[in-house]
């Protein structure tokens, strides 16, 4: 195979991944979260917290403030996705770009459906909530599904909801929620902005079909390399077939050509093939090359070997295994002795001129 083959095929490759990794995002896109709004704080509960929230074309955002009562003040929003849920089993990170004004870490949850939720009692949703740390500037934040847990306050005070439920084999949710940051000191506002919430797919299957189009990719490479190579063309002075009458001696010649690279090739294999003595196959081939059978054996695999070392960039161990040589080193001993030179130094040589 030449190199532009080589590269071409390589790039074939390359265009083979890269398909597939479209065709799964289209097939199985990930979820970007979308859903009407609301909000929500203790003041139901007798708190005096605030909260203000708003969503954009692209952007949500809220501003809050903790309040002197209760024990624990919160506020915050939640989004209720616009079908009754969507379910998680083919997802494995919720993904949130947002950016805070003070806030150190705040509370992420997801609430999901239990067999006893309902739409008029936002506590029978089961919640699974990540302590999400933030840093000072926009950011994207990557939150692993499987380390979402449900919070003791809640099992504590809402056990009862949870009862037929085992939170590890839960599904399906309703909303997605953002709390308040614990960590700042009350009648302190602040404000969050978040640009994008993404659920993303798991990677498993993505990753085993890139993997598998790219070792067929690499196999059909290897396939082609190894199966589809050029025909062999062998160069010997025609004038020697067109100078010879003696129909043996053609047919010596002829075999002779076609299966000079065949390793374990003899004098006795031309015989068998043709009929003719070892005797005259020898004195055939010494009138017409002036050598003997072995030397015009390696004189025929040398000419076949300097052609292919200048026409193409396949290695010399290669080369000579091609034109019939079991072993390299034997190859350059021969090359050497009829040329002058090793084949190395040949092609480098008469690649320059």
């Amino acid at each position: 195979m030449t190199a532009t083959k080589f590269y071409f095929s390589l790039l074939g490759i390359c265009g083979a991944a890269l398909l597939s990794a479209g065709l799964y995002h289209m097939v199985w896109p990930d979820y970007s979260v979308s859903g009407s709004l609301h909000s929500f704080s203790d003041q139901l509960s007798g708190g005096t917290s605030l909260i203000q929230a708003r969503s954009g074309a692209d952007t949500v955002f809220y501003r809050y403030r903790l309040g002197d009562r209760p024990e624990y003040p919160f506020a915050g929003i939640n989004i209720r996705f616009p079908q009754d849920s969507i379910t998680l089993e083919d997802y494995e990170n919720l993904e949130v770009e947002l950016m805070p004004a003070k806030a150190k870490r705040i509370p992420v949850y997801l609430s999901f459906i239990g067999k006893k939720s309902n739409e008029k009692d936002f506590n029978s949703f089961i919640p699974k909530v990540y302590d999400l740390n933030l840093d000072a500037k926009r950011k994207r934040y990557s939150i692993p599904l499987a380390e979402m847990q449900v919070p003791a306050w809640w099992t504590l005070a809402f056990k009862h909801y949870l009862a037929e439920d085992e939170p590890a084999k839960l599904r399906y949710v309703r909303h997605i929620g953002f709390s308040s940051c614990q960590l700042l000191p009350r009648q302190v506002w602040d404000e969050i902005q978040i640009y994008s919430i993404t659920l993303r797919r798991s990677r498993f299957w993505f990753y085993l079909i890139w993997s598998a189009c790219l070792v067929l990719s690499v196999c059909f490479l290897v396939y082609q390399r190894w199966y589809f190579k050029p025909p062999v063309r062998i160069q010997y002075t025609p004038e020697e077939i067109i100078n010879r009458s003696d129909e043996e001696t053609s047919k010596i010649f002829e075999y002779l050509t076609q299966h000079y690279i065949e390793q374990e090739l003899s004098i006795e294999d031309i015989q068998r093939a043709t009929g003719i003595s070892v005797s005259r196959i020898g004195l055939y081939i010494k009138k017409v090359s002036g050598e003997s059978f072995k030397q015009t054996l390696n004189r025929l695999r040398v000419t076949e070997a300097k052609r292919m070392m200048l026409e193409s960039d396949r290695m010399i161990s290669e080369i000579a295994y091609g034109v019939g040589y079991s072993n390299a080193s034997h190859f350059n001993r021969i090359f050497k002795s009829m040329e002058g030179c090793t084949p190395k130094e040949f092609r480098e040589k008469h690649k320059k001129d």
